[in-house]
């Protein structure tokens, strides 16, 4: 009974010993985890100001640059249609009825050269001999005549077809179908950009981190039209990217996805947590196994010596090893 009970009682000193040095430890390890669980969440907020700061000057250039290109592509494109018809009318064998099965070729080589989404010929009269169009966009000159309006030279407009954002190119053609006569207006070339389809791709190509979006058009003598943004954009983070084109004003805004930033953030924190807790619980069982190894060892050694010695056997003696606490 009493062998019993002073097992009970080395077994409760050693169970009170291995507390009194571990836990110290564990609490020290959870305070490192929570004051750097807070530094890393005070450093991500800033150094998240700083990347979204950065990329969005990155993005809006490269935005500018690239609808700035455009612009002058899409100018540039109408010039070479009309060169390439006022060409073919001045040639014998082509009549006004198959001139467009006669230019077909060219007028799919401009439009994918310069990434026109829409391509519409049509002469003084308002006969469409020739529409290139996606179906979004193939009835705006039946739905929207107005806006394939007659021009005297090279011309451009940024308006809305339907709910999208459209610019739209008018170049004139003129055919001179006798060397003596002076060359008189034979119709007009349409080259037209889906702009929000293009901020799509631009996206896409360029591979922009943020989301943009043509959200106003129009100039101050015509007025301005709003388009909202997609429902799915709304509590995101907005940059609006003012840009002119002539008379023109394009609003474009560059949206980042707080969702997505946020989510690799949180991420980023799982993990270090997860590291953290694991360092920790592997520390303290690394201080356990030591506290066992170095100092419980040698103090059940010596309180076992000491039992007998109590017990009136004066001959034990207490063996140290080098390793031991207790040796020195």
């Amino acid at each position: 009974m009493l062998k019993s009970f002073q097992r009970l009682h080395t077994l409760a000193l050693n169970a009170s010993i291995q507390t009194k040095i571990v836990l110290p430890l564990f609490i020290l390890f959870i305070l490192s985890i929570l004051i750097s669980t807070l530094g890393f969440l005070f450093s991500t907020s800033a150094t998240q100001k700083q990347v979204i700061s950065r990329q969005l000057e990155k993005d809006i250039i490269q935005v500018e640059t690239a609808l700035q290109d455009t612009y002058h592509l899409t100018l540039e494109s109408g010039t070479r249609l009309a060169q390439v018809l006022e060409v073919s009318l001045l040639n014998d064998s082509v009549s006004e009825q198959n001139i467009a099965s006669q230019v077909s070729k060219w007028l799919l080589t401009v439009r994918d050269d310069y990434h026109i989404d829409q391509i519409i010929v049509q002469d003084t009269a308002g006969r469409v001999y020739s529409n290139i169009a996606p179906s979004h966009l193939e009835a705006i000159s039946v739905t929207r005549p107005d806006l394939i309006a007659q021009c005297t030279g090279v011309q451009h407009q940024i308006t809305t077809y339907e709910t999208t954002p459209v610019l739209i190119v008018c170049t004139p053609v003129f055919a001179q179908p006798d060397s003596t006569e002076p060359a008189s207006k034979w119709g007009y070339v349409y080259s037209i950009v889906d702009l929000q389809e293009l901020v799509a791709r631009i996206r896409q190509n360029l591979d922009l981190v943020a989301n943009p979006y043509i959200i106003r058009i129009g100039s101050d003598n015509l007025g301005y039209q709003v388009i909202p943004l997609p429902d799915s954009q709304i509590g995101s983070q907005v940059h609006t990217l003012p840009l002119q084109f002539g008379a023109d004003t394009i609003d474009v805004a560059m949206v980042f996805n707080m969702n997505d930033i946020n989510h690799i953030v949180q991420s980023g924190l799982q993990s270090m947590l997860l590291v953290n807790i694991g360092a920790a619980l592997l520390s303290a069982l690394v201080a356990l196994f030591l506290t066992r190894l170095l100092v419980l060892g040698p103090l059940t050694r010596l309180t076992a010596v000491a039992q007998q010695v109590a017990e009136g056997d004066l001959s034990v003696r207490a063996e140290a090893e080098s390793g031991d606490e207790v040796a020195n």
